[in-house]
């Protein structure tokens, strides 16, 4: 395995496991403000995917 295959494997392990923490911080999020993430989640049809857009 190239060095370049394992910074891959090793970047997608920190994201997958990051994803752990996107239970609780939606939760903060939701009792900051049901309706104003219900109505911006209309709004912007926010989903999961977008996340995984990346910049160059």
């Amino acid at each position: 395995m190239t060095q370049g295959q394992k910074n891959f494997g090793k970047a997608w392990r920190e994201r997958m496991s990051a994803l752990r923490n996107l239970p609780p911080v939606l939760a903060i999020v939701w009792r900051s403000g049901p309706a104003v993430v219900d109505e911006r989640t209309q709004r912007y049809e926010i989903r999961p995917e977008s996340g995984l857009i990346t910049q160059h």
